[in-house]
């Protein structure tokens, strides 16, 4: 994808002068469409960094909005879906974990550089601090539904920093950090984790407290709790009853990334998944 991006998209090239730009614009040519001038070279960089942050903001916000329509008990994925239904105005985002090797940290960069020149970037660095108390907020939620086990165990699926497409990159993941939170505030859990993408020698660096498992259906033996935690296809395609069939008894669901919130579920599954568009009151 990132060569078929190189191919299409167009290449800014930020320079000082036009004959390093006539340069680099000859060099890219061969392999791209469309190639754009920005002076100064500050330019270039800038656009990258607003390019980021305006993704980090976008999700940001959609995640803002899923925080207070969970505490009003109110449906997300009704808010957010509905609420932009053929209104060509609004197209607020789905919520989900905000993270990976640009998005948690370009806006950092952004925000730094401008307090070098003595101004704050207050929406930006908003956003920043909503999506990161994410996993925070969402585990404690988790957490809550666990109360009564001395000892759970919690089944994590999805670890690279996004699912689709595929990466086995965990340079930012907020996967990780959902696992940083469920071993600070249950400290007496199992936590085991699956990635069918990640090899199980990048998987065991993460915490010598995490169990690996290379089976999908294995690790969710003996489980009190399945969290799925990046958007790989292969998640979306499970059946929820026959996964919580493998799941221990009274035990449910949490999906980050919402793959089931549009299906029509049964009462008794409906009861068993949680999803962070209705984290709080099930859907």
């Amino acid at each position: 994808q990132a060569l078929q991006e190189l191919r299409e998209l167009p290449q800014i090239i930020g320079t000082d002068d036009t004959e390093t730009f006539k340069r680099v614009k000859d060099f890219f040519s061969k392999v791209t469409k469309t190639v754009l001038h920005v002076q100064p070279l500050e330019s270039a960089e800038i656009i990258k960094l607003v390019d980021n942050s305006y993704r980090d903001v976008f999700f940001g916000f959609a995640n803002e909005v899923t925080r207070i329509c969970n505490a009003f008990g109110v449906n997300a994925n009704d808010v957010i879906n509905k609420g932009k239904y053929n209104y060509l105005r609004t197209n607020v985002a789905m919520p989900g974990l905000v993270g990976g090797p640009c998005l948690e940290k370009d806006p950092h960069i952004f925000v730094q550089s401008a307090i070098e020149k003595g101004i704050t970037l207050e929406i930006i660095k908003a956003a920043r601090v909503v999506n990161e108390r994410q996993p925070q907020e969402t585990v404690a939620f988790i957490a809550n539904k666990l109360k009564d086990y001395l000892q759970p165990e919690i089944t994590v699926w999805g670890i690279a920093f996004k699912g689709n497409p595929e990466t086995n990159d965990l340079r930012g993941s907020m996967s990780v950090k959902v696992i940083e939170q469920l071993l600070t505030q249950i400290p007496a859990a199992k936590i085991k984790i699956y990635d069918a993408v990640c090899s199980t020698t990048s998987l065991k660096k993460i915490n010598n407290k995490i169990v690996v498992v290379n089976n999908k259906n294995e690790s969710l033996c003996n489980s009190n709790c399945l969290i799925i935690a990046n958007n790989h296809t292969e998640f979306s395609q499970i059946n929820l009853e026959e996964t919580i069939g493998l799941l221990s008894k009274n035990s449910f669901i949490y999906d980050y990334w919402n793959h089931f919130v549009d299906k029509k579920l049964n009462n008794s599954i409906k009861a068993k998944y949680f999803a962070l568009a209705n984290s709080m009151v099930g859907v």
